[in-house]
């Protein structure tokens, strides 16, 4: 529960235009999530702050270990998506 918690407080301040304060809470949260949903999740939130175009770099890098350390799971196929959608080519 506290896990979630945590992750809603990240999405809140997002959504209220606290980026830096999203990042830190889910890095924060990063470090001691035992859920794997709040995981995955965390982990693509994350990659959503990076939207400048000078990030795409380290923004295909942390899909590639997304991939690498979930790789049968929900959030491997929806960074893979996404890797589609903003790279514009097909990823295998």
């Amino acid at each position: 529960l506290e896990e979630w918690a945590r992750y809603y407080i990240g999405k809140l301040k997002q959504r209220t235009g606290d980026t830096e304060g999203a990042r830190q809470e889910w890095e924060r949260l990063l470090t001691g999530v035992d859920e794997p949903v709040v995981h995955g999740l965390t982990r693509l939130e994350l990659l959503q702050l990076n939207d400048r175009a000078d990030a795409q770099i380290s923004n295909m890098t942390y899909y590639q270990d997304l991939l690498i350390d979930l790789p049968n799971s929900l959030f491997a196929d929806l960074a893979r998506l996404r890797m589609q959608r903003e790279f514009g080519k097909e990823q295998p």
